[in-house]
Order: C-alpha cells, then sequence, then structure tokens
C-alpha cells in the first residue's frame, strides 16, 4: 500500500509500504485546504504517468476495467 500525506506521523504510515509525503503550507485552521490536496493529486498523477508508461496500451484496459467496475455506483 502506498500512502500519500502530508504528515509522516498520519496513522496510515504506520501501516503502508511506502509513504510518500507532500508538503504544503498550512496553518492549524487550514487542515485539508486545497493547496494540499492539489499537491497529493499531483503525486497521483505522476504516479499513474509512469505506470502508464511502463505498461503502454495495457494500462488502457485497466482503466477500462476500473470505470466499468464503478460505473453503476455513480450517482
Amino acid at each position: 500500500m502506498i500512502a500519500i500525506t502530508d504528515y509522516a506521523q498520519s496513522p496510515v504510515t504506520s501501516v503502508a509500504d511506502v509513504t510518500l509525503l507532500t508538503s504544503s503550507k498550512e496553518t492549524p485552521l487550514q487542515s485539508g485546504a486545497l493547496r494540499s490536496k492539489i499537491a497529493q493529486l499531483h503525486v497521483l498523477d505522476l504516479l499513474w504517468t509512469g505506470v502508464v508508461l511502463q505498461l503502454g496500451p495495457r494500462a488502457w484496459q485497466f482503466t477500462e476495467k476500473t470505470a466499468e467496475a464503478v460505473v453503476d455506483k455513480l450517482y
């Protein structure tokens, strides 16, 4: 499991195989601000890009399988 978080001491890091830390300056009152979410989504996008580069066209087969698995859960 890969954990993507701003906090090295987050409970999820204790069960993760790999922890990827992002960094965004937030005060305690800004917890969960948009900039931390954007930083984490950016890391996720980079990981997916790496997977696509490794798998090539097969990556899109996995994308389609994922879409089919969740399409009936969209609302």
